[in-house]
């Protein structure tokens, strides 16, 4: 049985459209010839109302698009020096031109080519404009129908990943774009991460001690930005660079003071994605067609379970797993445009539970899930019914009454998976090396 599950939450007709998503709105978007459609991905309380789909004329070339938080602004950009702003209230247009001349901010000579747009919705920021020169950040006057700059981040860029969820952007620069450096529009402010260099295995079939030609030289490998990605875990970030040639997903842990190389996981793919799934990392391996889960809090080298095949249900209609046209979105999310199907991955606790021998490890597993407290009472009513030792009912106990004891002293209890989408943004802490001993493994680059 399947420990992780697809399931539609939207439908939506794909004919010859360019198909995106937003993650920061949480938008399906269709780019068509002369339109574009934004549809709000379903919560997952089907009580609760269904967000009417935005429509507005594409008017000429669409390359990207970003929408603000509330729907009511959408950056557009048409080429690489060229990026609207549409009101979709009043359906003015205004534009940021790179090639426009002045010194209001929008007029950036030396900006470079735009390489995309992000509405991270904080008083540091409204819009983000990241360039090959570094990131700009606005602020919308829409009665004016302008913006204003705010403050600009000079540094060559090769390309950017932005993470709605931790409002952070990582910024690839160097001969191999992997020097990477971080920036989080935190709610009041923009706070920058140490630059540090993701290490890159050597090409397969290429031994480094092979001699060139004269004139020669070795082939170089370069960092793609489809294999870094940033996740939210347990309130940590990380980093996450998928390592096709080794096998593996290397996680580096953000902090405000550092950046630690901390965790390998096996990925046995040569193709790989992420996604979280109720703070548990779920690997995707493409190859196989299968899904392994991994709990950085209980085992941070392990899977917890054997990798499994992801689970659609017939009637969602979805077209067979991990077929080549699927989008695998942040956090959770799954687009199949071709069958015209957008979902979330969930978890199958009981399906979990049921593949578990340590009744005291599958316990703490459960505490640090949301909406575990059906398999919760099924599987201490079980480790009863089956008369398991002492020892282990008492440590099962223990465990069971921490939360409470947590929450009596008005502590935190760490099951947030639910909560994590709404919940304020994690901002960046620091390392504590003067404090606590850390992985030896520190890659960081001098700025």
């Amino acid at each position: 049985m399947s420990h992780v599950t697809l399931r539609s939450r939207l439908q939506f007709e794909e004919g010859d459209s360019m198909v995106r998503f937003d993650e920061g709105a949480g938008l399906l978007v269709l780019i068509r010839h002369r339109e574009l459609v934004a549809l709000a991905m379903p919560p997952d309380d089907d009580q609760a109302p269904q967000r009417p789909p935005i429509r507005c004329e594409s008017a000429g070339r669409v390359e990207r698009i970003s929408f603000s938080l509330d729907h009511q602004l959408a950056a557009v950009q048409r080429s690489a020096v060229d990026l609207d702003i549409f009101d979709l209230a009043s359906g003015s247009t205004f534009p940021l031109a790179a090639r426009s001349s002045g010194s209001s901010g929008l007029a950036a000579r030396h900006r470079g080519r735009i390489l995309g747009s992000h509405w991270p919705g904080s008083e540091a920021c409204e819009l983000a404009v990241v360039t090959t020169a570094g990131v700009e950040l606005y602020r919308v006057l829409r009665e004016r129908r302008s913006l204003k700059l705010l403050r600009r981040v000079s540094q060559p860029v090769s390309w950017s990943v932005y993470s709605h969820e931790t409002r952070l952007m990582l910024l690839a620069a160097g001969q191999q774009d992997n020097l990477l450096s971080g920036l989080q529009l935190q709610p009041r402010s923009a706070v920058r991460l140490p630059r540090f260099e993701v290490l890159l295995s050597p090409l397969q079939g290429l031994p480094l001690a092979q001699p060139l030609a004269q004139g020669q030289q070795r082939p170089r490998r370069s960092l793609q930005a489809r294999h870094v990605s940033v996740h939210r875990v347990y309130d940590a970030l990380y980093c996450a660079h998928i390592d096709e040639e080794a096998r593996k997903v290397v996680l580096y842990a953000l902090y405000r003071d550092a950046v630690l190389r901390q965790h390998e996981l096996p990925t046995h793919s040569a193709r790989a994605a992420l996604s979280v799934c109720d703070n548990l990392l779920v690997v995707h391996a493409l190859d196989q067609q299968v899904a392994t889960l991994f709990d950085l809090r209980i085992n941070r080298s392990c899977p917890i379970s054997a990798p499994l095949p992801l689970t659609t249900l017939p009637a969602d209609g979805f077209s067979p797993v991990y077929s080549p046209h699927w989008l695998i979105a942040p956090p959770d999310k799954v687009v199949d445009p071709l069958a015209g199907r957008a979902g979330r991955l969930r978890l199958n606790l009981r399906a979990i539970a049921a593949s578990s021998i340590d009744k005291v490890c599958l316990l703490e597993f459960l505490l640090l899930r949301s909406r575990s407290n059906l398999v919760l009472l099924e599987v201490l009513a079980d480790a009863l019914s089956e008369l398991e030792p002492l020892p282990t009912l008492s440590r099962m106990f223990a465990l069971l009454q921490q939360p409470a004891a947590q929450a009596a002293l008005g502590a935190p209890v760490a099951r947030d998976g639910a909560a994590a989408a709404n919940a304020p943004v994690v901002r960046l802490t620091d390392s504590g090396r003067d404090n606590e001993a850390l992985p030896a493994a520190v890659a960081v680059a001098p700025a």
